[in-house]
């Protein structure tokens, strides 16, 4: 067991014991709410008003003439329970309010303590699952043996650092193999199951130097998604048809990284530096690039469709013939921008400084939202009606 499983465990008996507690005060409360209101009714009839009657009714059965005493005795009796009725009915109806404002409080803090048993039993469930993932972990360290014996000796005998076509395969099968979960990120758990280890399975395999032949035999079939590697820093890196879909990226560091026909489908590329660096014909569709920086990027043939692009900084980047359908642009930075005959379908650029950028043949439609000021020296080119749409499309022909 764990350091942290221990922890956990201890943590998860202290609230069993707290949510044990706060049930026995619960009793208790319910017990003393009874008592009280058979002494409250005790108190509302009134021992007077009891023992006035008896004597009345004591008089009648005897046959005497009620005597002026026992009638004084009645109507004193009567006029001092009304005369107090109001004040018990106001402890009577006040009484189990506050009891039940108590008994809620009690009750609010037994559900959060449950609440946070059940929190920490989930982390445990977790946390056990990556535990299971040892063996992976030991077999990745052995892995990590062979690409270095394989490179140091070089197997091949060819003055090359590739890899031999079985440890490619084990590399592959591993990556398959290294599942994303659930981990603790600080006290809380990941909203989404990420996989640290595939991450830490990539920086060392772009960190040894490895030939682009091999490289490239891995990338085509290894899993890469749903990694975890946020801040890492990749520049320069050859990535080249990796897939990255669902990773974290975010604050990551990219600049001149090859990677180009990578899959970037949905990946947190928040606050990523990827100045300089080559992203063409990537698949960038729903992925979100906010605030990060693409200083003369190159993203000709990408299709970026439904990105978020919004505080971004592309200036002087390349767009050529890239999809920008329905992308988030608010407060991005598009001058000088290359958009040479990419397709800005239903993207508002309402918000997005193009100044200079090349607009030249890019393809728009009605829902297209461009600043009119923008449009001088261009033609508006009507081309044809969507059969599937029936929306209009136009080009902008350079004057």
């Amino acid at each position: 067991m764990t350091e942290e499983e221990k922890r956990l465990q201890d943590h998860i008996k202290e609230l069993e014991e707290t949510i044990s507690d706060y049930q026995k005060r619960d009793k208790k409360v319910k017990s003393l709410f009874n008592n009280f209101l058979l002494f409250l009714f005790k108190i509302f009839i009134g021992k007077g008003l009891k023992e006035a009657f008896y004597k009345l009714f004591s008089d009648l059965k005897e046959k005497k003439n009620i005597t002026t005493e026992t009638l004084s005795e009645l109507a004193a009796a009567i006029v001092w329970r009304f005369s107090r009725i109001g004040l018990l009915s106001l402890v009577v109806v006040g009484t189990p309010i506050v009891f039940a404002i108590l008994q809620y409080w009690l009750l609010s803090n037994q559900n959060k303590l449950i609440e946070q048993q059940n929190t920490r039993i989930e982390q445990q469930t977790y946390l056990q699952e990556a535990s299971r993932r040892g063996a992976l972990v030991f077999l990745m360290g052995n892995i990590f043996d062979e690409v270095n014996n394989e490179l140091r000796e070089d197997y091949n005998k060819d003055g090359i650092r590739n890899l031999s076509p079985q440890l490619i395969g084990r590399i592959i099968a591993l990556s398959n193999s290294l599942k994303p979960y659930k981990f603790l990120d600080g006290d809380n758990l990941t909203d989404k199951e990420y996989s640290l280890e595939r991450g830490q399975l990539l920086i060392t395999l772009v960190n040894s130097e490895i030939d682009t032949s091999s490289l490239d035999a891995i990338y085509e079939n290894a899993d890469f998604s749903y990694s975890y590697l946020k801040g890492v820093d990749l520049e320069a890196k050859y990535l080249k048809g990796i897939n990255f879909s669902n990773s974290i990226l975010a604050e990551a560091i990219l600049q001149k990284a090859n990677l180009s026909l990578s899959d970037l489908e949905s990946t947190n590329l928040i606050n990523s530096k990827l100045s300089n660096a080559n992203l063409e014909e990537a698949y960038m569709v729903k992925s979100n690039l906010k605030n990060s920086s693409l200083l003369y990027a190159n993203l000709s043939k990408t299709n970026l469709y439904g990105a978020n692009l919004d505080s971004s900084n592309a200036m002087y980047t390349n767009f050529r013939f890239a999809s920008i359908e329905r992308v988030s642009l608010i407060d991005a930075n598009f001058i000088r921008t290359d958009l040479y005959s990419s397709f800005l379908y239903n993207t508002d650029f309402s918000c997005t400084a193009l100044k200079y950028a090349n607009l030249n043949r890019v393809w728009i439609n009605k829902g297209t939202k461009l600043d009119l000021n923008i449009l001088q020296g261009y033609e508006v080119k009507f081309i044809e009606t969507s059969p599937l749409s029936e929306d209009s499309i136009f080009m902008l022909i350079k004057n």
